[in-house]
């Protein structure tokens, strides 16, 4: 059987940094180098989620005016979301950031590491 991508991008090193973590802490022990693992892809995802919460902190600043964007524009939809997306650009905001790092990317990884075979 071919490895996928998923395996190839995910499993296999993820799993040869886990052999190695078990090889490199005294006595062998499997539940620290899976510790030591999360904590790892934790620090390894920082950046990504630091940048999630700065654009977190931005769309909640600028709330109230998208609230006044829709009342404005409650009948027009394309014009709402027009106006939303040049409100998120003048406040340096990229709203499709959020969406992938935090759902996609940070909680898929997370939820790896959960159900890492064994």
């Amino acid at each position: 059987m071919e490895p996928g991508f998923f395996s190839t991008v995910f499993y296999q090193p993820i799993y040869n940094a886990l052999v190695f973590l078990i090889s490199a802490v005294p006595g062998a022990n499997v539940g620290i180098a899976i510790i030591l693992l999360t904590v790892l892809v934790r620090v390894t995802l920082l950046p990504l989620a630091h940048k999630s919460v700065v654009s977190q902190a931005k769309m909640r600043e600028i709330a109230p005016h998208v609230e006044k964007l829709k009342e404005k524009h409650k009948d027009d939809k394309q014009e709402q979301a027009r106006k939303t997306m040049e409100l998120y650009r003048e406040y340096g905001i990229n709203a499709s950031w959020f969406f992938c790092n935090s759902l996609l990317f940070s909680h898929s990884t997370l939820c790896f590491l959960r159900d890492f075979p064994t």
